[in-house]
């Protein structure tokens, strides 16, 4: 179900995270549970790796006669959770290394990760990812952020060179052209292209979402209804670039 609606995306993190060389309970522990100290890289920290994520905070650890001391840049009363920002990561990421995804509206109670139940959280970064087909030519992987909307742009140069006219092509002088928009009519033709796809896998995901609440998986349905929330800006940020588009 979950790949149908997500395009694939847990089940390729799933394999290209996988190591055949080491032992998968060791692995999982220090994915999930390393933390970087300053001074001393990567280490394995008790306690530290029980406080929950907010990727609004701004956090240190480190390492003060021979004492792990944890800096915050708030003011906490007493009985307040402490929270540490595991990073800019995405919901794909929080799930598939953490357990739990988070709310990406400002104000709305995340998912807790597990470690003291119950907890909200907030995240400020998310992508997801679509696959967009062009006949004879690889898949290409957009990146839709967040933030806007937008599209990153190696995948936007890459399009670009799929879709562009010989007329067109006789005037590129070299490879780096598209990195910039060839021409208004092969630009729409782009961006015409990454709102069909967007589109179809907005719907498999509110799809997704449905299966998921029918089945009472919470997890599921709040990945999922990120991932249709995060796409949906995607068509809104196209839609404000080029108003008449149809596709």
């Amino acid at each position: 179900m979950v790949t149908e609606a997500d395009g694939g995306q847990v089940e390729r993190k799933v394999k290209e995270d996988a190591r055949d060389d080491l032992d998968p309970w060791a692995h999982a522990c220090v994915a999930s549970r390393a933390n970087y100290v300053h001074g001393h890289g990567y280490a394995m920290t008790p306690i530290l790796d029980m406080i929950n994520h907010d990727g609004g905070c701004v956090t240190r650890a480190g390492i003060v006669e021979d004492e792990l001391f944890l800096s915050v840049d708030k003011v906490y009363k007493e009985g307040d959770e402490v929270f540490i920002s595991y990073g800019d990561i995405t919901n794909l990421e929080t799930l598939c290394n953490y357990g739990f995804v988070v709310s990406l509206d400002e104000g709305e109670g995340g998912m807790d990760n597990g470690s003291s139940g119950g907890v909200d959280a907030k995240t400020t970064f998310n992508e997801e990812i679509i696959d967009v087909s062009v006949i004879r030519r690889p898949p290409v992987k957009v990146i839709v952020s967040d933030v806007d909307g937008s599209f990153d742009t190696d995948a936007l140069a890459t399009l670009r060179s799929y879709l562009i006219s010989p007329q067109e092509l006789e005037g590129i002088k070299s490879t780096t052209s598209y990195a910039n928009p060839i021409s208004d009519v092969s630009e729409e033709d782009v961006y015409c292209l990454i709102m069909s796809f967007i589109d179809e896998a907005m719907e498999d995901a509110n799809k997704g979402v449905e299966r998921a609440r029918e089945s009472g998986d919470g997890l599921v349905e709040r990945y999922l209804w990120a991932r249709a929330k995060t796409l949906e800006k995607g068509l809104v940020f196209v839609k404000a670039k080029f108003p008449s588009l149809d596709y």
